[in-house]
């Protein structure tokens, strides 16, 4: 027999547990009890309260969940099958739970319960329906359930109890997340509120007091604002469009969580940063397009040989080296015309410098852009 509940993810653990116990004992009759846990996923669950003695459902709310699949041949041995339990519960008065997907005959709900096995007609409240390999059922007591199939009815009792608690406790609508924490949080809206709290309050690191991952934890706020959703939403396209090859660690975990729509409060710390983290992208992403786009315009200065004085707006150490003759530092300088000139000094500058004089070594070409050379320079502060 198999069967397939869908439970909350927080429960699969407890569940497990169970199940480990049941096996042992399903295994000292001779059965076998099997199963599987699904991914995780995310699904809805209704959320009720009573109101005077009734249950009323006011609303929904996200959770994640597994599928547990159960395999199992506790109500099978040496080709019988126990397809139902009756049980009698007045005269001619019986509750009919069915083991497998057939229908229960309607004069099983009747009928006084017998045994075919010994031919008693004084079975008080239990019977099985036992089914053959030629398809031929049977009504057999509890006590001679045993004898008649090889099948123990405290092993049925064990099983119809754990698929009890399967549908009535773990239920996605009936389990009992109170104290729990496992709570499952809207990414976006989680994002937004993190701009909003950064806005108001200055992103602050998590090992400090009033930290924005501790408000955003705890604190009660009400929607985030219209620009914070438009940010978080922004956020979204932009990452959207990058590969992961091409973002930081941390921003390639903000991304897996989009992508993934929901959370758990364990994530808070990247979604408290995150809003932190996508503007210095955009900031670096907008830097990078003003360099190549600057590339374009830069053109060659003077002549070779020549010597020249260049106002600068842009001074950049691009890199440093150790060579036989001591450190050599090169020096990016961008003029108000937006041309690059490049020194290779000898020395470190001052970034801070206004004019440079120098004598032009070469005119090349790096990367797609024009860059003059200059060599025996002199900074102007």
């Amino acid at each position: 027999m198999t069967n397939t509940y869908t439970i909350p993810a927080i429960a699969k653990d407890e569940l497990q547990k169970k199940l480990e116990k049941l096996a042992k004992k399903a295994n000292t009759y001779g059965n076998h009890l099997n199963w599987s846990f699904s991914e995780e996923f995310v699904t809805t669950r209704n959320i009720y309260k009573v109101e005077e003695h009734t249950q009323v459902k006011t609303g929904e709310e996200k959770v994640f969940a597994v599928e547990i699949t159960i395999d199992s041949d506790i109500i099978k041995k040496d080709g019988y099958t126990v397809i139902a339990q009756i049980e009698a519960v007045g005269y001619q008065q019986n509750i009919v739970k069915m083991f497998d997907e057939s229908q229960p005959e309607i004069a099983w709900y009747t009928t006084d319960l017998f045994c075919e096995h010994c031919g008693t007609h004084r079975v008080k409240r239990f019977a099985f329906i036992v089914k053959d390999e030629s398809g031929r059922c049977k009504m057999v007591g509890k006590t001679c359930l045993k004898d008649y199939c090889g099948i123990d009815p405290k092993i049925i009792a064990m099983s119809q109890q754990l698929t009890d608690e399967i549908v009535e406790e773990y239920g996605i609508d009936e389990y009992d997340f109170a104290g729990s924490g496992e709570y499952l949080f809207d990414v976006l809206r989680t994002i937004a509120e993190a701009y909003d709290i950064i806005k108001e309050h200055g992103y602050v690191k998590s090992d400090e007091n009033q930290s924005t991952k501790s408000r955003l934890m705890y604190e009660t706020r009400c929607e985030p604002s219209a620009e914070a959703t438009a940010f978080a939403q922004k956020m979204q396209d932009e990452l959207s469009k990058v590969a992961y090859s091409e973002l930081t660690d941390f921003l390639r975990n903000v991304k897996t969580l989009i992508d993934a729509k929901y959370c758990r409060m364990n994530a808070f710390g990247y979604l408290a940063y995150a809003p932190v983290a996508f503007k210095n992208l955009m900031k670096k992403k907008e830097q990078e397009q003003n360099r190549e786009e600057a590339k374009g315009l830069s053109e060659y200065v003077g002549n070779v040989g020549e010597r020249i004085t260049a106002e600068v707006k842009d001074v950049k150490l691009v890199t440093s080296w150790e060579t036989v003759y001591g450190w050599t530092h090169l020096y990016k300088f961008t003029t108000p015309e937006n041309n690059t000139l490049v020194w290779f000094a000898s020395k470190c500058i001052d970034e801070n410098l206004k004019k440079i004089t120098g004598t032009i070594k070469d005119h090349s070409e790096y990367d797609g852009e024009k860059q003059t050379v200059l060599t025996r320079c002199k900074a102007v502060m």
